[in-house]
């Protein structure tokens, strides 16, 4: 056990939060081949869809808490309580130093992730300030997540981004509508323009029809009374003057 295997053990956690939260696409991760415990870069970073980040560290030591699970002795269990207060404590003090939250697009605090949430717990049975561990990491604007503290985080963060994209959904379909609107515009014109033409084109049609009836027709008939018998003219088929009428978009 070293302090690599559990920066290991904590990044993969971290990966698999991230998996279950939705946040993969909008989550960067400094590998640990990258990242030591002196360096200046965070584990994990959290985007927002505004714009700002999180910055996540997880390099805190619990060498000291699995040591206090594994002893037999009260005594030993204190001492070992009192090195994972004084690890979990000199780490938020390093980050505070480190100062993620001051660059111009964090969120106004860094979060230590702790994998072990009892791990909290057994610091503070050694604790001689009224206040616990975790208070100490708020007062200096740092907040040490465990697991399932970091998942309401993550989901936080994913929730922001399923709004904007909502958001930007309803902003294009805004736009469509309106781009339908500039569209219909001219279409309506022409389709009027069109359809008026036509209708004056049918209704020409249709006193071809009557002009048929009242001149051409008679002087047909004229013709087939008057014709000797001995004359044969075939009849000359009516034009069908029945067309429909030119209905309007309703």
């Amino acid at each position: 056990r070293n302090n690599k295997q559990m920066g290991r053990w904590g990044e993969l956690q971290l990966r698999r939060l991230v998996e279950l939260s939705g946040m993969a696409e909008y989550v960067d991760f400094v590998e640990q081949k990258q990242a030591s415990e002196s360096d200046g870069r965070p584990d994990m970073i959290v985007r927002f869809a505004n714009s700002s980040e999180l910055f996540v560290d997880s390099k805190v030591s619990l060498n000291a808490y699995l040591d206090g699970v594994a002893a037999v002795e009260p005594a030993e269990r204190a001492t070992h309580a009192i090195n994972q207060f004084k690890a979990l404590k000199n780490h938020v003090d390093a980050l505070v130093r480190r100062n993620y939250h001051g660059a111009s697009t964090s969120l106004p605090f860094t979060v230590m992730y702790v994998q072990v949430e009892g791990s909290l717990a057994f610091a503070d049975e050694a604790r001689t300030e009224a206040e616990s561990i975790v208070d100490y990491a708020i007062s200096r604007k740092i907040i040490i997540a465990t697991p399932g503290t970091m998942m309401a985080l993550l989901r936080t963060a994913n929730l922001s981004w399923r709004q904007r994209i909502e958001v930007a959904n309803a902003l294009d379909l805004l736009d469509s509508v309106k781009e339908l609107a500039s569209r219909l515009k001219p279409f309506m014109t022409h389709y009027e323009a069109h359809g008026d033409a036509l209708a004056r084109a049918l209704k020409s049609y249709a006193s071809m029809g009557s002009s048929w009836n009242s001149r051409v027709v008679p002087q047909l008939e004229k013709i087939n009374e008057l014709r000797p018998e001995s004359l044969e003219i075939k009849d000359i088929p009516a034009p069908d003057f029945d067309r429909p009428e030119v209905k309007k978009l309703t």
